[in-house]
């Protein structure tokens, strides 16, 4: 894989990450932090985002990641793999609910996240 240098020379996967986590602000600080943290990504996990499908649900249970690549492969997810997760994230917050919901982060994880997941998964 090509990195970051003086001569600005990205590869094929850093132009698909980037374009999908800052799309058209690509600044030399955002492609240093992308190089920074696609240092963590196995190359097998990098290679799943070029194949052109989508990680499906019993992959994604399948895997065993570091924190990078788990954050690297969200964009890459189907629909019910994404929802899967959003609600396993959901189900470990420690935050609690007021009632009503008195912070941003209450209401985003206690109220906003759930109602937005039950209709996703309505739809699907």
């Amino acid at each position: 894989m090509t990195s970051f240098n003086d001569d600005r020379v990205l590869s094929e996967i850093d132009y698909l990450v980037i374009g999908r986590r800052i799309g058209k602000t690509n600044t030399v600080t955002a492609l240093i932090r992308h190089e920074q943290a696609m240092a963590h990504v196995r190359e097998e996990y990098q290679q799943l985002a070029l194949r052109g499908t989508p990680i499906t649900l019993a992959e994604w249970k399948d895997m065993r990641m570091n924190s990078w690549e788990r954050d690297f492969l969200i964009p890459y997810l189907d629909d019910e793999a994404l929802c899967w997760t959003v609600q396993h994230n959901l189900s470990n917050c420690s935050v609690r609910r007021a009632n009503p919901c008195s912070t941003y982060e209450d209401a985003l994880v206690n109220l906003l996240a759930p109602e937005l997941m039950k209709r996703l998964q309505e739809k699907t």
